[in-house]
């Protein structure tokens, strides 16, 4: 069975937005039932992810290539 995929925005690159966002992507239990989806700036999400030393293994993917193909995969 597909874990549902659940999207959420960064919100404003200044705000605590983007370090839950991060957070959540390196959450073992938010990954054991869903596949997470941010929309945010990926300069804003990699400096925050720096910063605060958070995992940061994910894929980014551009606003063009999202329009062509907006199809969410991951682990099942």
């Amino acid at each position: 069975m597909m874990k549902p995929s659940i999207a959420i925005t960064m919100g404003d690159p200044a705000g605590v937005g983007p370090e839950l966002c991060m957070r959540a992507l390196g959450n073992g239990a938010v990954l054991a039932k869903c596949v997470p989806l941010v929309f945010g700036d990926a300069g804003s999400m990699k400096r925050v992810t720096e910063f605060n030393r958070l995992r940061a293994d994910y894929d980014v993917v551009s606003w063009k290539e999202w329009k062509k193909n907006p199809v969410v995969t991951g682990p099942a």
